[in-house]
């Protein structure tokens, strides 16, 4: 090193100490808009109660005080008066708090004045010239924003404003703002997701929806002091954030449920009757507070309160609300009466489908075991507390069966279920058959075709015959087939209702055939003479209907 470098001058040496002093520390000039990270944790402490502070200046932004003309520019940590005023230039940014419920974020080319009184609601006043502003605020009402043509709060939320010559644009970002335009004494309530225009001349426009990523996206040059300002209303709530780290339906963990394709967690209680109550248990961290409240929504008709139960759980019992889905959401409510959503469950009673597919099975059996005449089968698939609409009970029905069995021959069961309906724990199946059979001798064939309706219950591991509506398996077997002769039967329906018509009078023309209609608003000739015929129906109050043509063919071609 030369002589002419060396620093011999005791001043000289305290200069460099300041320079790498503030190269160490990083508060050099520009050092905030080099070190956008290091300017959020020093902004951190520019939070002061009841005063206007730059946390945040980027670029070319002045101030001047109220009566002064000369304009000067706005340091790190500045604190405003009433009646100062800010400008930014093309490329100047600024951030400024009130307190730490308030954050006021202004794009360049702004100019905005403000009116701070600590007596007044709201304390500081900003009267936008012209600028485009965002307002973050938590639980505040003390920062107004005086455009052109109204007036904008936000309680708790965020919402930009862009005020000039040509309107004034408001959007609102998160919760709700609130927009009062000049001569109306009622604010306009603008949600979530939706702006208000009002153009030069004072007229708003409708409620207009928007992306919010988009608007988000053009304010993304303060993302920083965005999250920052956040993070301190985190660390000075007094509300918790919950969630909910296990639940349970009726003893079993909602993690070990199934999920059908849906999305819905299967409840399978298996070959037991679907549950008649839901008892719901949740387990809540951090642990609540005594005054916490938390309540169960089922849908707006349904709401059930959590109440603390045994074992750390939160529990609520209430009736199977809707068969066989239903939903389940838990709520916290804070103590502003907002609900924050910490559950969310999606639930469906399976054994309705397998139960279908249990009774087809059953079905299926029986008819096997009528066919190889397995009376031990079918003495163990009837009730005990069995009885149809014919009166008999399950000692006229295994009695009757036994006598079935031993008269006829070669017996033939088709059964074809169509509609399944839940009651409780028994199962209404309607379905059609039909039966043949040879009489004992060989000589005839018997012949029932015929809907009906049988109620089936599951007890003992086994489903079995409940009730039964018409006569399949027995009273109906009474009439010998001649296989020479043809069968004609049908239904009488209601046009308008679709319901059966009983007791309807039913005639072959110029025969000697006729019937009346069952409960089931059926009817059935045996062993008429092939050919064709006009059939009759008449009833008091419906009139009469005439069938022309009606052919029928001998019962031997149709086997």
């Amino acid at each position: 090193m030369t002589r002419r470098h060396r620093l011999s001058s005791p001043r000289q040496w305290l200069a460099v100490g300041l320079a790498c002093l503030l190269a160490m520390v990083g508060v050099g000039p520009g050092s905030a808009a080099t070190h956008p990270e290091q300017t959020m944790w020093l902004a951190k402490d520019g939070y002061v109660k009841d005063q206007l502070v730059a946390v945040f200046v980027d670029g070319p932004v002045w101030f001047n005080h109220l009566g002064q003309s000369e304009w000067k520019r706005v340091t790190q940590r500045q604190t405003f008066i009433d009646g100062d005023a800010i400008r930014t230039g093309n490329h100047g940014y600024a951030v400024l708090s009130w307190s730490t419920d308030n954050l006021l974020l202004i794009k360049p080319k702004s100019g905005v004045r403000f009116s701070i009184d600590a007596r007044g609601q709201p304390q500081v006043l900003v009267r936008a010239h012209e600028a485009t502003l965002l307002l973050s605020s938590r639980e505040s009402r003390s920062v107004q924003i005086e455009g052109r043509h109204g007036a904008l709060w936000v309680p708790h939320g965020e919402a930009s404003i862009q005020a000039n010559a040509q309107h004034d644009l408001v959007k609102c970002l998160a919760g709700e703002a609130e927009y009062r335009m000049l001569g109306s004494a009622q604010p306009v309530r603008i949600p979530e997701g939706y702006g208000l225009e009002l153009d030069r001349r004072g007229q708003d426009s409708a409620l207009t929806a928007y992306d919010m990523r988009m608007e988000y996206d053009a304010w993304r040059r303060f993302n920083t002091w965005l999250r920052n300002f956040d993070v301190v209303h985190e660390r000075m709530t007094t509300e918790l954030s919950y969630r909910v780290d296990a639940a349970m339906v009726n003893g079993v963990f909602v993690s070990n449920l199934e999920v059908d394709p849906d999305g819905y967690r299967i409840l399978d209680p298996g070959a037991d009757p679907a549950p008649r109550e839901i008892h719901f248990k949740v387990k809540i961290t951090p642990y609540p507070r005594p005054h916490d409240k938390f309540e169960v929504y089922l849908n707006k008709d349904l709401v059930y309160a959590l109440r603390e139960g045994r074992e750390g759980y939160y529990e609520v019992r209430f009736r199977l609300p809707h068969f066989p889905e239903f939903p389940i959401k838990v709520h916290y409510i804070d103590s502003k009466g907002r609900r924050d959503r910490i559950f969310d469950g999606r639930f469906v009673v399976f054994n309705r489908h397998r139960k279908i597919a249990e009774v087809r099975h059953f079905l299926r059996q029986l008819a096997m075991a009528f066919e190889r005449r397995d009376l031990l089968f079918l003495r163990d698939h009837i009730s005990r507390d069995y009885r149809d609409w014919y009166g008999n009970t399950y000692w006229d029905f295994t009695r009757l069966l036994d006598d079935t069995l031993r008269q006829y021959r070669d017996l033939r069961l088709v059964l074809h279920p169509h509609s399944f309906i839940f009651r409780g724990d028994q199962v209404q199946v309607n379905l059609n058959y039909r039966l043949t059979a040879l009489t004992g001798n060989w000589t005839w064939r018997y012949e029932d075709l015929g809907s009906e309706l049988m109620t089936l219950v599951f007890a003992d591991g086994d489903w079995r015959i409940r009730s039964k509506a018409k006569g399949l398996f027995f009273q109906r077997l009474k009439v010998a087939v001649d296989l020479r002769q043809g069968i004609l039967r049908g239904r009488v329906l209601d046009e308008v209702s679709g319901r059966p018509v009983v007791g309807a009078q039913v005639k072959v023309l110029k025969t000697s055939f006729q019937t009346s209609t069952d409960s089931m608003g059926e009817y059935v000739f045996y062993n008429i003479p092939p050919g064709k015929y006009d059939v009759e129906i008449t009833k008091n109050g419906f009139g009469k209907v005439t069938v022309s043509q009606v052919e029928v063919v001998p019962t031997g071609e149709r086997h």
